[in-house]
């Protein structure tokens, strides 16, 4: 049996992501009980054909992310505000899908940069956007974590 070490056909791969994106790797290869050789060929290979398919690079780069409309903010005020757990809330800054309830609590709270305030269609869209393609999972909370 030749191993990816010795086999030809592979390649070593290497680099620094943020704390966040290990955190959501390691998570994605324990749901699809893959080890991380696995879950990188696997992300990969669906992050490629995703944009050879034209579907990624269609998304205007400039849009933001929920976790970009809530960064910067003081997590226990915005909670405060919002009626959403700072626990959801880092774990939004941390990457995670934020459910249609946490939404609806920061569409109460999160305003455009022209003051305008967000509307829960407008930030479902934007979450949509920065998940397309994976489907609609139970709470990100309800899931184990690996720390």
């Amino acid at each position: 049996m030749v191993h990816k070490k010795t086999d030809p056909r592979y390649a070593l791969l290497r680099g620094h992501i943020p704390k966040h994106l290990l955190k959501r790797f390691r998570n994605y290869c324990v749901e699809h009980e893959l080890d991380y050789s696995e879950g990188l060929e696997d992300t990969l290979t669906k992050f490629f054909n995703y944009l050879d398919s034209s579907q990624i690079s269609a998304v205007p780069a400039q849009t933001p992310t929920i976790a970009d409309l809530i960064h910067g903010w003081n997590l226990e005020e915005l909670s405060r505000l919002s009626e959403v757990s700072v626990e959801n809330l880092q774990a939004i800054l941390e990457g995670n899908r934020p459910t249609d309830d946490d939404l609806i609590g920061l569409g109460v709270v999160l305003c455009k940069n022209n003051g305008e305030p967000w509307t829960t269609d407008e930030l479902v869209e934007i979450r949509d956007r920065c998940f397309y393609g994976f489907p609609k999972l139970p709470s990100n909370r309800e899931w184990p974590r690996i720390q």
